[in-house]
């Protein structure tokens, strides 16, 4: 690195990625979903590297998702998968295989580097006898996959903040209100001299649950008075 910054604050897994290309001797400060099976971190407590920041908490996401699908679809066995096929997206991907065993479901993974592939396989799901899917690829806008599992009939959920309001049936996610204040801190921490492999990660300060109730109704699921309340947003 020609600068030969003392820190170096990025965001987002695919900045992160590129960082630790460059350096693994100048401390990272980011915000990436899961930096252990990403490889950033040796765990959340010591990360034991040069890298550290905000974790998004996916194994806490990974086990609410589950619930509430089992919530909204009941006698649900089968859920699929999609994602891509890119080892730190599988990893992610695999956080939900872990969730829905541990859930007494059968989990199906779907990975593929083919967008159309994985939009195309939306509509084969009911045929494999697959009552809902879970979609963790980021390189399909939302609104396409929600539009192809509408299609489809096929409940889809999602992590992201967003996935609801773009027609998906229902998103649980970390929500970080003010991340760039809490990297600068942890920035701070560093440039004050303490060693970022002793910094833990953080994990968010609040979760969401959103749900999109027209979704709902179009593939004839009833969403309880229960979860409408329990939800911090619903679309209609």
């Amino acid at each position: 690195l020609p600068l030969r910054p003392d820190v170096i604050v990025a965001t987002g897994p695919a900045m992160a990625h590129l960082v630790t290309l460059a350096t693994q001797s100048v401390p990272l400060v980011t915000q990436v979903p899961d930096p252990v099976s990403s490889g950033y971190a040796k765990s959340l407590a010591r990360p034991g590297g040069n890298v550290t920041g905000l974790s998004d908490s996916v194994d806490e996401t990974a086990v609410k998702t589950i619930e509430v699908m089992k919530q909204l679809v009941p006698g649900i066995a089968r859920v699929a998968i999609l994602s891509e096929a890119r080892p730190g997206a599988m990893r992610h991907a695999a956080t939900f295989e872990r969730a829905a065993r541990n859930a007494g479901l059968e989990p199906v993974m779907l990975p593929s580097n083919d967008k159309q592939a994985r939009l195309d396989a939306i509509g084969t799901l009911a045929a494999k006898g697959i009552q809902a899917g879970f979609w963790s690829a980021i390189d399909v806008h939302p609104r396409m996959a929600a539009n192809a599992a509408l299609a489809a009939r096929v409940p889809l959920f999602g992590s992201d903040a967003g996935w609801a309001r773009l027609g998906g049936l229902a998103a649980y996610y970390g929500f970080e209100p003010n991340p760039e204040q809490r990297l600068a801190a942890i920035a701070a921490q560093i440039l004050r001299g303490t060693n970022p492999g002793d910094i833990p990660f953080q994990l968010p300060q609040h979760f969401r649950l959103e749900l999109n109730r027209k979704t709902a109704a179009a593939l004839g699921i009833k969403v309880s008075p229960e979860l409408l309340l329990r939800a911090d947003r619903v679309f209609e």
